[in-house]
């Protein structure tokens, strides 16, 4: 059936088939159409519309990855097109480029090409139908695994892609910088916690008065903490390692290695303590999104790894601090989820 399409071409009698546009710039359509409505996010019934469409597809078997990352395609639509065409081969043209699906007549789900990711009718289902993502995501999925190859790292094929440059709004360098501040204070308070001294929150507001301008709810609520559990001091310890990954961020380190041990401490406080950044914010600018995306894939494919050797699917990662690809990740992945509150930053694998 899925492969059959011609006695279900929408025709101008029946329903028209939808487009649902995950691209920010929907491409022109050159082929023979004729649309009969369409929004983008500027219209606010796109959104309720959006909702519905998802509830119909969570009909579908929750624990299957297509259907999560079709219903992740749904939470990052664009634009909606519904119109009428008989163009098969330019219908898939243009949606492959628009990384699109397809809402068929039939109540099926398509990829570009009109396979079927999704039905109400399980059977029909296409197991050759993949979802459409932007080529520069693909492109730097296939680098990500060519460096895990070269590291001797496990990785899985079917791990999705990540975000496109075209799709990832970075935060402002105000943001950035407030949050480099505010992750050293609670980490200066954790290491001097931990050594059984608690540096005193006006020596920290001394040092670092920049810090206390984005402390998140959690971070406020641990640095108010009197008598801390030590799993507390030690999460908190930890935030040691998203500093260099939003110094990186900001220009001010040249590089991003792995972590083949923990950051250095030391070098990475003396940079933030001692960088002026009152004065040298106008200045900043932050890293090309391509470079973070590299590094956010990177990580999230290792992360991937590292779970997994925990539960014995995988070899273990060898050469690697796990703990600190773990807090780096979590600093990427907040510098491509905006606007995601640092707190809730989601790190599935």
């Amino acid at each position: 059936m899925a492969n059959d399409q011609s006695s279900e071409t929408p025709q101008s009698s029946g329903p028209p088939l939808n487009a649902y546009i995950r691209h920010p710039v929907a491409p022109a359509m050159t082929f023979d159409h004729e649309v009969v409505n369409q929004r983008d996010l500027s219209n606010p019934e796109l959104a309720s519309h959006l909702q519905g469409f998802g509830g119909y597809i969570s009909q579908g078997d929750g624990s299957s990855q297509a259907i999560h990352q079709l219903l992740g395609h749904v939470r990052s639509v664009r634009h909606q097109i519904s119109f009428y065409s008989s163009d098969m081969a330019g219908i898939a043209a243009w949606a492959e480029q628009a990384v699109a699906v397809l809402f068929w007549p039939d109540g099926s789900v398509r990829d570009p090409h009109h396979r079927v990711l999704f039905s109400p009718d399980p059977s029909a289902i296409d197991p050759e139908a993949t979802m459409p993502w932007f080529p520069d995501a693909l492109e730097r999925k296939a680098r990500s695994i060519d460096r895990l190859r070269t590291l001797d790292i496990a990785y899985l094929d079917s791990l999705p892609y990540i975000s496109s440059e075209f799709e990832t709004p970075l935060p402002s360098v105000a943001d950035v910088v407030d949050r480099v501040t505010s992750l050293l204070a609670v980490a200066v308070r954790a290491e001097s916690t931990n050594e059984g001294s608690p540096m005193p929150l006006e020596q920290i507001r001394g040092v670092l008065p920049r810090a206390f301008n984005g402390l998140t709810p959690s971070e406020r609520q641990w640095l108010d903490e009197t008598n801390p559990d030590p799993q507390t001091v030690t999460n908190f310890l930890w935030r040691y390692e998203c500093v260099p990954v939003l110094l990186w961020a900001l220009q001010l380190l040249p590089t991003l290695d792995l972590p083949t041990t923990i950051c250095d401490v030391p070098a990475i406080t003396t940079t933030v303590l001692h960088t002026d950044w009152e004065d040298i914010e106008a200045g900043l600018s932050l890293r090309p999104v391509a470079e973070i995306l590299d590094q956010a894939d990177l990580y999230y494919r290792i992360h991937w790894a590292i779970v997994n050797s925990r539960v014995g699917s995988t070899p273990p990662v060898e050469g690697l601090d796990n703990g600190a690809v773990i807090e780096r990740r979590y600093a990427l992945e907040w510098l491509i989820g905006q606007p995601t509150p640092w707190d809730d930053v989601p790190m599935d694998t």
